[in-house]
């Protein structure tokens, strides 16, 4: 199974608002190819001193995650993430998990470092 993991700033609605921050985002929601949730997880890294956003891309391949949606991603996560052939995608912010899960699923959301 395909898993995406989306970075939210709640676990406690069942639809919540993408996380601009992928490193710093306050939790992962883990969907299925379906955008059915797995999981929703508190990121554990969020609060790191310093390279939050390689440790969620490791954590992330721990999980079997092949794709993130997140409204940015600094260079060092970017660079992590496609070490790793986790594939990263940007989405705007406002917008809840469901509508980012819909638009990757539709292609309309820009893939990190092609025209990024």
């Amino acid at each position: 199974m395909k898993l995406t993991a989306i970075s939210v700033t709640s676990m406690a609605d069942p639809d919540p608002h993408l996380d601009p921050r992928f490193g710093r985002a306050e939790a992962f929601l883990v969907v299925d190819e379906a955008g059915r949730t797995v999981q929703c997880l508190a990121n554990p890294h969020k609060d790191a001193s310093h390279g939050a956003g390689p440790a969620v891309a490791g954590w992330m391949r721990d999980l079997g995650v092949g794709t993130i949606v997140s409204g940015e991603f600094g260079p060092k996560a970017a660079a992590s993430l496609a070490a790793l052939g986790i594939v990263a995608w940007l989405a705007p912010a406002g917008i809840r998990a469901s509508e980012a899960h819909s638009r990757l699923v539709a292609g309309r959301l820009e893939r990190k470092g092609h025209g990024s």
